[in-house]
Order: structure tokens, then sequence, then C-alpha cells
């Protein structure tokens, strides 16, 4: 049971680290064909401030 317990979590923490490439990737392309997006004023504000 502890072995197939392992696998489980193994398969499952590389499942999560190619989704995270694969969104990494995403934005990384939206990047690259010119997308992007603005941060408010009032956000950069205050991420200063702490």
């Amino acid at each position: 049971m502890l072995a197939a317990q392992e696998a489980y979590l193994r398969d499952a923490e590389s499942l999560n680290q190619a989704r995270r490439e694969h969104a990494l990737a995403a934005v990384a392309l939206y990047h690259a064909l010119g997308g992007g997006w603005d941060v408010p004023e009032t956000v950069t504000a205050v991420s200063a401030n702490n």
C-alpha cells in the first residue's frame, strides 16, 4: 500500500509540474506575440510599500 501511495504522489507531483510548465509556456507565448498587461498605478505603489 505504501508503494502505491508513493507512486501516486510522485505521479501527482509530475502532473502538477507539467501543468505549471504548460501555464508558463502559454504566458511566454502570449508575451512573445505582443500581449501583455499594464499594472495599475495603485498596485505598483502598494507593492513598493511592502
